[in-house]
């Protein structure tokens, strides 16, 4: 789905635990869709982080802003214009799964809240 306001995950873009660090999978993956919004260049984004539901809430809100950060600043190293991009954190407050405050789960389980996604914004 790529309409306007639609919301895409991008898959295997995964933090570790307290990190805002991009793992080498993960620019991987965000190097194909760099290959995506050069054959697109009207396309602007957002890029939305989020966090698993351990620790502070306003620690982890603060986390996926840096998360959502370093995408951007990944994909504007790798040519893509900032004016097309803009960010937010969501922290923990977006589960895809059970695993909310006070749910025991697996390390695997959390690391699917561990997530970007982007939304395509409409073009001005």
């Amino acid at each position: 789905n790529t309409a306007v306001n639609s919301i895409v995950k991008i898959n295997n873009i995964y933090f570790d635990i307290n990190s805002n660090r991009l793992r080498p999978d993960s620019k991987i993956e965000l190097n194909d869709f760099v290959q995506v919004l050069n054959e697109y260049p009207e396309i602007r984004i957002e890029i939305r982080a989020h966090t698993d539901c351990q620790g502070d809430a306003e620690y982890n809100l603060q986390l996926s802003e840096r998360r959502a950060e370093a995408v951007v600043n990944y994909l504007v190293q790798k040519g893509i214009s900032d004016f097309r991009l803009s960010f937010k954190g969501f922290g923990d407050t977006s589960p895809v799964n059970e695993c909310a405050k006070g749910v025991s789960c697996s390390d695997e389980k959390h690391q699917e809240n561990r997530r970007v996604e982007f939304k395509i914004l409409p073009i001005k």
